[in-house]
């Protein structure tokens, strides 16, 4: 399995071919739902995830990955939590337009980001909602309000925020 994870890192890590980063990243994710041990310490995981000059798919995939491996390793995407957070901002303006491949949706891509933002910050606040800052709330009351299809995954976050910050939410 370590021999797997080393070669799946290494796909997670090729920046020459997008599609080849893109399945390694996935393929990442599925491992780590079952073998988190394996993935961790997931640095090709939280490299992608900081990553702003990224695909949007490929951060899509590497922040659904994240979320996979802290539903058993919260301290891994801890320390990403202020980016995960501007990630709920995440719009195809942000997105590098050089990171545009024509049959993309970005917009699609977008609201995935959001989606799985609002996921990975659910999963950490689950165990440790301290380490979700307070910053956090006003983009995820805007996701909600917002009635985008990221919307339960913010209310999820919230949920598990709210007795951290029941003043504030």
């Amino acid at each position: 399995l370590a021999q797997a994870v080393d070669s799946l890192r290494e796909l997670a890590t090729n920046e020459d071919k997008r599609k080849t980063q893109s399945v390694g990243l996935r393929a990442l994710g599925f491992v780590a739902l079952s073998y988190p041990e394996a993935v961790a310490p997931g640095d090709a995981l939280t490299a992608a995830v900081t990553d702003e000059s990224i695909r949007p798919r490929n951060r899509n995939r590497a922040l659904r990955a994240l979320w996979q491996l802290a539903r058993s390793r919260p301290d891994i995407a801890e320390p990403h939590v202020e980016t995960v957070i501007e990630l709920l901002a995440y719009d195809t303006d942000t997105a590098a337009a050089t990171d545009y491949i024509e049959g993309d949706d970005l917009d699609a891509h977008a609201r995935s980001i959001r989606s799985n933002a609002a996921k990975l910050l659910a999963v950490v606040a689950a165990t440790t909602p301290a380490a979700i800052d307070e910053a956090a709330i006003d983009p995820l009351v805007e996701i909600v309000d917002s009635d985008e299809y990221a919307a339960y995954r913010a209310i999820l976050a919230l949920g598990e925020l709210s007795d951290a910050y029941a003043e504030t939410i």
